[in-house]
């Protein structure tokens, strides 16, 4: 040894369950801290496990700093779920934090925040289209119809989710 000390990586998991009915669109997680992100996506890793549960780790380093984060799920056509005061810090290496259940309504096409009267037009002048998530085909089977209007309609007034963690 020439007096080097290496350091091994520190890693922070976070267990989230996500509720999220609809169209099978990608989820996307992202840390944040002030409002900007600072969690570089190769720094995290997302398992989903058998249980249907997602286990998020966290490599602290370059970057990743102890501290307060705001952790974001989103998934395009949906409402997001914000967890805030999310401790990431050599302590927490040592336990998993259990972040709960994190729902996402599905029928916010126009990514605003919000299920709306936009979102159910959009889907209403689509009616009959062939598309993905983008135009209204809010469950997912290829086609704007009925059953993706309804879908709508049952989440109007639903809005993304800020909850902070305890």
């Amino acid at each position: 040894n020439d007096g080097v000390i290496e350091e091994t990586a520190t890693l922070v998991n976070m267990n989230v369950a996500i509720d999220a009915v609809g169209a099978d669109t990608e989820l996307t997680f992202t840390l944040s801290s002030n409002g900007r992100t600072v969690v570089p996506e190769e720094s995290i890793t997302v398992t989903k496990n058998e249980d249907g549960t997602y286990t998020l780790s966290v490599e602290m380093g370059e970057g990743v700093t102890e501290g307060l984060y705001a952790l974001t799920i989103s998934k395009l056509g949906y409402t997001s779920y914000t967890i805030t005061d999310v401790p990431v810090d050599r302590n927490s290496a040592n336990t998993p934090i259990e972040l709960g259940t994190a729902t996402l309504y599905v029928g916010d096409i126009d990514g605003n925040g919000y299920v709306d009267g936009v979102d159910a037009g959009l889907v209403e002048r689509n009616n009959g289209k062939y598309g993905d998530i983008s135009v209204g085909d809010v469950n997912g089977d290829g086609s704007v119809d009925g059953v993706d209007y309804g879908a709508v309609e049952r989440n109007q007034g639903k809005e993304s989710i800020v909850v902070k963690y305890e």
